[in-house]
């Protein structure tokens, strides 16, 4: 739909010595459909180690960020903090032409939009704490779901995960106050994501408990 977002996941594979290309062919794929390239994410994990004697990490996993037009939503995450939040600072932009536009001195501000690399620790706790989870095998990070979802729609959007695996993003959509759909082929991880969403609507219910009974009528 006009407006919409598509976050698309991938990664190169190495193939008899050499990166596929996947994620560049896909690019361009999704050029041809119709498709905005708006974004690309790198998601950096923190402490994976490389096997490889000759090269120094494996392939970066990429997310896409595809749209139809321009996204009608961004909220983009602001988490590093400013050294000199506070002070009066001087900033220049430039023109299509290439020229310098007036000096504008504003307070800076002590957060700034984050880079589009976005780091991740992994494993029970980081990943997530549902030890079931851990019956699928490729796990999204929810930390990363949640960023993505945060990012580009807003609370009562409909998020959808047509390969939705163990339910990780249906369950960070829930959590963000967003209406959420999800499809799975394969049995048990359809079964695994189901158990998992049961927990999550339990969550959610008493995250608006909470947030009704700290609200003044409510106390009345």
């Amino acid at each position: 739909m006009p407006g919409g977002v598509v976050v698309w996941v991938v990664q190169e594979a190495i193939v008899a010595g050499s990166e596929t290309g996947t994620s560049s062919r896909q690019r361009l794929c999704f050029k041809a459909l119709g498709f905005n390239l708006h974004d690309t994410i790198v998601l950096a994990k923190k402490g994976t180690r490389s096997p490889s004697p000759v090269r120094y990490g494996p392939p970066p996993e990429l997310a896409l960020v595809l749209s139809k037009g321009m996204p009608r939503y961004v909220n983009l995450i602001k988490d590093r903090r400013n050294l000199r939040a506070g002070e009066i600072g001087e900033f220049t932009t430039r023109s299509k032409a290439g020229r310098l536009k007036p000096i504008v001195r504003k307070v800076i501000p002590p957060w700034r939009v984050r880079s589009c690399i976005w780091e991740y620790n992994l494993g029970f706790n980081h990943t997530t704490c549902d030890r079931d989870a851990f019956q699928h095998p490729a796990l999204m990070a929810e930390p990363t779901a949640e960023d993505f979802i945060i990012s580009f729609s807003k609370p009562g959007d409909l998020v959808f995960d047509p390969m939705m695996g163990a339910g990780t993003t249906c369950k960070m959509a829930l959590l963000n106050s967003r209406r959420f759909f999800g499809t799975e082929i394969h049995r048990p991880y359809y079964e695994l994501a189901v158990k998992r969403m049961r927990v999550a609507e339990a969550e959610h219910r008493r995250r608006l408990d909470e947030s009704w009974a700290y609200r003044p009528t409510a106390r009345r």
